[in-house]
C-alpha cells in the first residue's frame, strides 16, 4: 500500500526559483518605488525654494526692502532653480517610466510563477486520486480475503489464534 508516500513536486526546483525571480522583482520594484519618492521630494522642494524667492522678491515691492544686488541674486537664484526644477522634472519621468518597468515585470513574473503552481496543483490533485485508487485497492483486497476466509471457516487473521482452532 502506498500509505507511506508523500507528494513530490516534479518541478518544485522550477517553482521555488520562479517564487526567488518574484521576490527580486517586487523588491525591485519597491527600490525604484522609493526612488520615484525621493525625486518627487527633491522636485517638491525645488518648487518651494523657487516660490519663496518669488515671494522675497514680489514682497518687497516698491518699498525698496531690496537693493539692486539683492535682486540680481534673487532673480539668479530663481533662474537656477527653474532649470535645477526642469532636470528634476525630467528625472521623476525617467523614475515614473522605470516604475512602470519594474511593474510589469513583477505582474510578468507572477503570471511565470502562477503556472507553475497550476502545474503543482493538478500533479497534486493526480497524486490525491492515486492515492485514494490504491486505499480503495488495498481495502477491495482486504475485503476479498475476509470473504474468501468466512467462506473456507476461518474467521481469524491472527496466525496464533489459527493454531489453537487446528
Amino acid at each position: 500500500m502506498a500509505q507511506g508516500r508523500s507528494f513530490k513536486f516534479r518541478l518544485e526546483s522550477v517553482r521555488n526559483y520562479r517564487h526567488r525571480l518574484l521576490d527580486m522583482s517586487e523588491q525591485a520594484l519597491g527600490e525604484a518605488n522609493r526612488e520615484l519618492c525621493a525625486a518627487q521630494d527633491r522636485l517638491a522642494y525645488l518648487c518651494a525654494e523657487r516660490a519663496a524667492c518669488r515671494r522675497a522678491v514680489s514682497e518687497s515691492g516698491p518699498a525698496g526692502r531690496l537693493d539692486v544686488d539683492d535682486v540680481k541674486d534673487l532673480d539668479l537664484r530663481i533662474r537656477y532653480l527653474g532649470d535645477a526644477i526642469e532636470r528634476q522634472r525630467d528625472e521623476v519621468r525617467r523614475r515614473e517610466l522605470d516604475v512602470e518597468t519594474k511593474r510589469l515585470d513583477v505582474i510578468e513574473a507572477s503570471k511565470r510563477k502562477e503556472v507553475v503552481e497550476r502545474l503543482r496543483e493538478r500533479d497534486y490533485s493526480e497524486f490525491l486520486g492515486e492515492m485514494a485508487y490504491a486505499e480503495r485497492k488495498f481495502l477491495d483486497e482486504v475485503g476479498s480475503v475476509r470473504a474468501a476466509r468466512s467462506r473456507s471457516g476461518d474467521y481469524s487473521s491472527n496466525t496464533n489464534a489459527r493454531q489453537v482452532i487446528r
